[in-house]
Parts: structure tokens; sequence; C-alpha cells
């Protein structure tokens, strides 16, 4: 046992710092060692009394007792202070200096921590754990119910005041790794988003992957990154990508053929927007854009005769593959419906349009084209440049790409 400077309590003497006000024993018991061995004897050779013989005590009288102490040429003992001896007895350590640590008891550990806290011999209430108790916080250590410290590392179990200021600075543990409270850098970056454009064949399976990096991304037939030097639709250089954070802009740079986006659901026109729809091509003019047919000569103001007027709000003329003119479809009534078996204006040869596919309707004084459920889709001409968003499909030249942001 080792009894505690501070407060008194006797503590066992593996014990690193007091149990009931953390003063740091493993520090006090280093003083101690270089005064304990000044006094303390040689463990396997007793002190002898400097006036013992080798005859018994108990049978010799004062005088032959002060007779065998000249002989040996030591001082005369006092005969009333100095009790008989029987047997060599050893020095006792001084009083006013507590005995070191028992050679038995086992040494504390290096490392500063344990992971159980032994029982004393002797059987006192400082060395016997308590029936209840918890761990450590810091170090890990059972500490008994009733305990205001660790024995081990000298936490203060209450998490009060801390503990007393220890005589001198007690090395830190070498089995402990310490905390530098570095910043997760894995949690203050970002993830950096990725952009693909995934090309999408006319059965429907995916293609040819592109990974766009952050900036720009020239799209053509000769020139830029993403090419498709096998469709005769795309021109040289078509268009040009730019993602940045999460965002894909696409801008046309003048090509002959566009590039198209797919409505998600409806959107307004305006005069001059080309259309996609299964492999026909239109542009949508109002009425008030259409040019006059009829001219006047001066000073004739008869009525102009011509087909009655329905009471259309657009037209949509039809665009050959030689770039002229087709067909012109008049947009009438509250809804104009187009498709390959229903609607106003069918196209029964064409295999790529639903047979209900789209529909055209004035509302608000603009004409809205609404996508009704079609397999593929309808497209509008990108004007300058668009933004588009992930899952939308882009059509460059003869090729449909679908974006993926994530």
């Amino acid at each position: 046992m080792i009894t505690c400077p501070n407060c008194g309590r006797e503590n066992a003497d593996n014990f690193n710092f007091c149990l009931d006000c953390g003063y740091d024993l493993k520090s006090y018991r280093e003083t101690l060692a270089p005064a304990a061995q000044d006094f303390a004897p040689p463990p396997d050779e007793p002190e002898e009394s400097a006036f013992a013989t080798s005859a018994p005590t108990e049978s010799m009288s004062a005088d032959e007792v002060n007779a065998a102490a000249a002989a040996t040429g030591t001082d005369t003992p006092d005969p009333v202070t100095t009790p008989p001896m029987s047997s060599p007895t050893p020095a006792p350590a001084p009083a006013a200096t507590p005995a070191p640590a028992s050679a038995a008891t086992p040494a504390p550990s290096s490392s500063g921590t344990a992971t159980a806290t032994p029982a004393a011999s002797g059987g006192t209430a400082a060395a016997t754990p308590a029936a209840g108790g918890e761990d450590c916080p810091s170090c890990g250590s059972f500490v008994s119910s009733g305990q205001r410290f660790c024995g081990s590392c000298g936490y203060r179990m209450d998490g009060s005041s801390p503990a007393p200021a220890a005589p001198k600075a007690a090395a830190p543990a070498a089995g402990r790794t310490m905390f530098m409270h570095a910043t997760d850098i894995s949690a203050a970056k970002p993830k950096q988003k990725q952009c693909k454009l995934i090309t999408i064949d006319q059965s429907g399976q995916e293609g040819m992957t592109y990974t766009l990096n952050s900036g720009e991304t020239v799209c053509g037939r000769v020139n830029g990154i993403v090419l498709f030097f096998d469709d005769p639709y795309v021109s040289p250089t078509h268009c040009l990508f730019t993602f940045a954070g999460d965002k894909l802009k696409i801008a046309d740079k003048d090509s002959l053929n566009g590039v198209y986006i797919r409505i998600p659901d409806e959107r307004a026109l305006t005069d001059g927007d080309h259309l996609r729809i299964g492999r026909q091509l239109f542009r949508y003019e109002t009425l008030a854009a259409a040019s006059d047919e009829v001219s006047r000569s001066e000073g004739d103001d008869a009525k102009i005769w011509g087909s009655p007027n329905p009471g259309a709000f657009g037209r949509l003329l039809q665009i050959l593959e030689d770039g002229r003119t087709g067909e012109v479809r008049l947009l009438a009534g509250e809804s104009c419906n187009l498709g390959r078996e229903q609607g106003e204006i069918v196209f029964p040869t064409d295999g790529f349009i639903s047979g209900r596919h789209c529909s055209f309707f004035h509302q608000g004084g603009s004409t809205r084209i609404k996508d009704l459920g079609s397999s593929n889709g309808t497209y509008v001409r990108v004007r300058g440049e668009a933004t588009v968003a992930h899952g939308d499909f882009v059509l460059v030249g003869n090729q449909m790409l679908r974006v993926e942001i994530q």
C-alpha cells in the first residue's frame, strides 16, 4: 500500500493516481525510491546487531556483556534500554519516511494504462473493487463505484473540476496515440459530378459513351472530342457542350441540321421553331408571319377570294430532304393532334410516329406543343444555347444522345 501525501488515502502499490484526489502517485513513488534505497537493508542479508555474539545473551550478565563489548572494541550498550536479543534483527526504516513498495507487488505498467485494476493484498477497502463500477472514459480501466478518480490514468470520474496538479509532469502514455484534431478532407471537399453522353441506336440499345470533363467539349464529324465521323448529317464542327458543376449547356455552332432537345411534357412555340417528329421535319409559323400569295394592282379594291379560314392559329410547313417546302398543315380548333393513326394531321407511312404522337393548342395568346407519351418523343431545335438536365435526350445529326449527370 502507498499513502497519498495529498489526502492520506491508502492506495494499492500499482495505482498511478490517488482514488480520492487524483494525486500523481507514480511521480511520488519515483521521488521516494532514492531515499528508500539509502535506508533499506539488503533483501537477502539481514543487518546484525553491532554487539551480537555467537553465545546466547539470555545467560549473560551485564558485566559479561560489558566485557564482551570491551573485547570487541565497541561501545557498551545501555543494559537498561537495550533488551536481550535472541537472534539478529534487521534495522527498522526511519519512521518519517514511508516504506517503499514491496518486492512482491507488481511494478506499474510502463505504458501508463491498465486494462483491469488488480486487487491489493491486505483486504483493505481501497484495494478491493466495489460490486458496481464503470470503465474509465480516458483509458478504459475498470473503476469501482465511489472512486472519484481512475487509479490508472487519473481521470476525474465525476466530471467536475480538474485533478490537483502533480508535483512533476508525468510523461505521456507510450501506448496511447494522440489525436491531432485534423479536419476530414473527404468530408470538406464535395464530390465532383460527372456528365456522360450515351448514344442510343434505332433499336433502343446503348452504344458509345462519352464522358465530358469540366469546361468545353466540341462535337462534330471532323473537329472535336465527341466525333461522329460516319454520320453525314453531322457538320464538321456541329455543337459545343459546356459542363460546369451540375449544369450542362449545349450551343449550336451554325450547323446545317441543328441540335434538337426532346421536350419532357409541353412547351411554348415561337414563330420559326423547327420540330422533329418521327422522320418528319417541320417549321412552325404564325399566320401573321405567313407571306401573302396574292398581290393587288393599284386601284383594285376587290375582296380576295380564297379557301375558307377554319380559325387557324398557326401552321406547320413540311421541309423535304432537298430543303424545299412540302405540305403545309393548318393548326386550327381547340387543339390539333398529330399522329400515325389518329389526329387532324396523320402520317400513316411513318413508322417512327406513334398512333397519337403530339398535340398543338392555343393558350394565353401563344401556341404550345404537348407530347402525348410517344415512343420516340417530340424534339425542338435549339436556338443559340440551351441548358439540358439529367435524363434529357438530344439529337445531333442522326445521333440520339441521352444525358447523364451524377
